[in-house]
């Protein structure tokens, strides 16, 4: 697309240089020539493909004589917004060369992500359903309510609206607890906010969000409609749920889908000291798998 390549300067891949790759250099640099010509060859085939697809790009490329005057008419810019307006439409795929465990190309990818997939406000709304569901004591709080009455919503991405987040994953850390990852589809979430669980009839305080890179946390001060990121402080939450402003509208997204177990097996302690250990480790595997199911016999 832009006729560059890309030079890691460090072994983690996270620093590196972008170097513009010149018809010219062919015969200045023998050892880029057969790159130039591979991504000669591979830059037509994409105009060629993408001018059946876009009305512009065909313009275009039907005005060109040679590879120059290609590089002058169909510019990165051109080609970029076609492939996001292929991709956006379903007809094509784009596809990445790289490799994470020795980060090589991750930069690309997530440009990629950026240029050619859709943001939340260019996919339908969420549709949830609005709810209203019994008081919930305290025996029954690790179960979902039974809800009462139901209607189709439709949960707007924008952050004027109220909030509604689903919870798609928990994760439990050795010094900040459990982690519980949100997709935020309307509305925003800020630090030391109470939340309703519209899926359980609770509420809970979030106490802080952080953005997660890999082993590392960093502190944000809200996240807004479309962005993903970590909760803590939530003791109840599980993966599925739906989260709202307290006092909020009752609804409730569609969760995760859940099977029934194929395999079982026992776990016994060696001592009796040891059960409630075992039992607050299965209750940690229950919250970030909502598939898992544990009971007691005997």
């Amino acid at each position: 697309v832009n006729m560059r390549y890309i030079e890691y300067t460090s072994e983690d891949g996270q620093k590196f240089d972008s170097h513009a790759l010149d018809v010219s250099d062919a015969n200045a640099f023998p050892e880029l020539k057969e790159h130039i010509e591979n991504c000669q060859y591979y830059r037509r085939m994409l105009v060629e493909r993408l001018a059946e697809m876009n009305e512009s790009v065909a313009d275009a490329y039907l005005t060109c004589d040679d590879e120059r005057a290609m590089m002058q008419l169909i510019s990165p810019n051109l080609l970029n917004s076609a492939l996001r307006t292929a991709t956006l439409s379903n007809l094509i795929q784009p596809a990445l060369c790289g490799s994470s465990l020795m980060g090589r190309c991750v930069q690309s990818l997530l440009y990629s992500i950026v240029n050619y997939l859709p943001s939340p406000t260019d996919v339908p709304s969420a549709v949830g359903t609005r709810v209203t569901a019994p008081v919930v004591t305290s025996s029954r709080r690790k179960h979902a309510v039974d809800h009462f009455a139901s209607a189709a919503v439709n949960v707007v991405c924008s952050d004027t609206t109220p909030t509604v987040a689903l919870a798609f994953k928990v994760a439990h850390h050795s010094h900040l607890g459990a982690l519980v990852f949100v997709r935020v589809y309307s509305g925003v979430i800020s630090p030391r906010t109470i939340l309703s669980n519209t899926s359980r009839g609770i509420s809970e305080k979030c106490s802080r969000i952080v953005r997660v890179f890999a082993d590392q946390f960093d502190d944000i001060s809200e996240i807004r409609a479309g962005d993903i990121g970590a909760l803590v402080g939530l003791k109840e939450t599980v993966s599925g749920d739906t989260l709202v402003n307290e006092g909020g509208e009752s609804v409730v997204l569609h969760g995760l889908e859940t099977l029934e177990p194929v395999f079982s097996c026992a776990i016994e302690t060696e001592s009796m000291a040891q059960d409630k250990v075992l039992a607050a480790a299965l209750q940690q595997l229950m919250r970030e798998d909502p598939s898992l199911s544990v009971g007691e016999s005997g």
